[in-house]
């Protein structure tokens, strides 16, 4: 299975990553519809610019609090917050965690409100996905992402995003960040 820029790894890696049950209420991923792919090796080279454009609500969470990221269903990935995270919460109800420096990097509070933010961080390079992926996470956690989804690098941290997620979420930019006012947030 060819995906533009992926290495596949071997066997021994795949057998290695955990892959956890899922929480009630969740279909966990099948490992064996996944290819899996070396997230690191992936060739961002001419991927488009992309820049979040949504708001979120944000709450900072409790160490050792379990976060399950469940997008249409289906159990996309699982983290566990550390003192000072973030639990972030998109427009569409996927939960996740974000690294408390990585958070005041990206979103600011807004004005009059205690949990509503707007993003405010770099934009993102997005490399569409042929087939299903799985893949170790920055947050050292197996991620699924569905044909379809992004594979998205922010600042060197490669993660995925589902297609309805990223479609809701990200609008098309330059690389200096400018929107270009294609998709995502109301952009036509």
């Amino acid at each position: 299975m060819a995906i533009r820029g992926f290495t596949l790894l071997g066997v021994v890696v795949a057998a290695a990553l955990l892959v956890l049950p899922a929480a009630a209420g969740e279909e966990a991923p099948n490992p064996d519809e996944y290819a899996v792919i070396d997230a690191g090796k992936v060739d961002f080279a001419g991927a488009a610019y992309y820049r979040k454009c949504a708001s979120v609500t944000a709450r900072v969470a409790q160490a050792g609090e379990e976060i399950v990221t469940i997008v249409d269903g289906t159990q996309e990935t699982r983290n566990v917050a550390n003192a000072g995270d973030y639990v972030v919460r998109n427009p569409g109800g996927e939960e996740y965690i974000v690294e408390k420096a990585k958070f005041e990097g990206r979103y600011a509070l807004v004005a009059g409100t205690t949990d509503t933010y707007l993003p405010s961080g770099p934009p993102v390079m997005a490399v569409p996905l042929a087939e299903n992926v799985r893949f170790l996470a920055p947050w050292g956690e197996e991620q699924f992402i569905n044909a379809g989804g992004f594979l998205l690098n922010n600042a060197g941290d490669i993660y995925g995003i589902q297609k309805r997620e990223f479609l809701e979420t990200y609008a098309n930019s330059t690389a200096q960040g400018e929107f270009l006012g294609e998709g995502g947030c109301g952009r036509p």
